[in-house]
């Protein structure tokens, strides 16, 4: 039914860091795109799955690229797009993401990133943990 086919399959969720502790991100388990992509592969398929986060093992037979962030899923997706007859999103991409990531100063406060600098943003008065 699928064989010869090319099947381009997003599964997991996305994660945001805010800084190096805190992150957004939400409790998808990935397990609806794996599943796809498992389907896919019995159907002779052959498989790419691009997956966020997950506990999940990579099915076996199915090319599989771990991503972090919603922007190394939209390359990693952009990146195998070309060779997709069919392209499955079955991932749950976070809906928000910060401007920048706050880093740690050797103080008690966060220092200001170089981004937020350029962007006229004064030092970040919070303090770690």
């Amino acid at each position: 039914m699928a064989a010869g086919l090319r099947v381009l399959v997003t599964a997991g969720p996305t994660v945001e860091d805010l800084d190096p502790v805190r992150f957004l991100s939400n409790r998808s388990t990935g397990r609806m795109g794996y599943r796809v992509a498992e389907a896919a592969r019995d159907r002779g398929a052959q498989v790419s799955l691009v997956s966020g986060p997950t506990g999940l093992d990579a099915p076996s037979g199915v090319e599989v690229s771990r991503v972090r962030s919603a922007a190394e899923m939209l390359e990693a997706v952009l990146q195998k797009r070309p060779g997709a007859d069919v392209i499955v999103m079955c991932a749950d991409v976070e809906t928000y993401a910060p401007l920048f990531e706050a880093v740690f100063s050797d103080g008690d406060a966060y220092d200001t990133p170089p981004e937020a600098k350029r962007a006229g943003f004064p030092r970040l008065p919070c303090g770690k943990g």
